[in-house]
């Protein structure tokens, strides 16, 4: 790169670093540096946060009756399981048909 361009580069960057702290030094009103232009998102976070407040006051109001949960319908286990009976998995053969084709098979159908 020659001379020419380098001077020139290193010039607009100085211009550019030049202009940037001018806008953020002494015009900062128009940027979100100053407190002014946060506050409608503290706002937000200012309401979010009171009724989040309110609402662990009303949780923190409710009792639960422990009564209920000593009830003999909620403390005893009635099994409704069946037994199953043993039965044979899988086949000895193959080729071998299950009992229900073979009945249909026997009869013709």
């Amino acid at each position: 790169m020659s001379q020419l361009l380098q001077k020139i580069f290193i010039t607009l960057g100085a211009a550019g670093l030049i202009f940037l702290g001018y806008l953020l030094f002494v015009q900062p009103s128009q940027f979100a540096l100053d407190g002014g232009a946060v506050d409608p998102l503290a706002d937000g976070v200012l309401a979010k946060t009171q009724v989040f407040i309110e609402r662990r006051a009303l949780l923190d109001q409710v009792t639960i009756d422990s009564a209920l949960f000593t009830d003999p319908r909620f403390t005893t286990l009635r099994s409704y399981t069946t037994t199953l009976s043993n039965q044979a998995v899988g086949k000895t053969s193959l080729f071998e048909l299950p009992p229900a084709l073979q009945d249909a098979s026997a009869s013709g159908e």
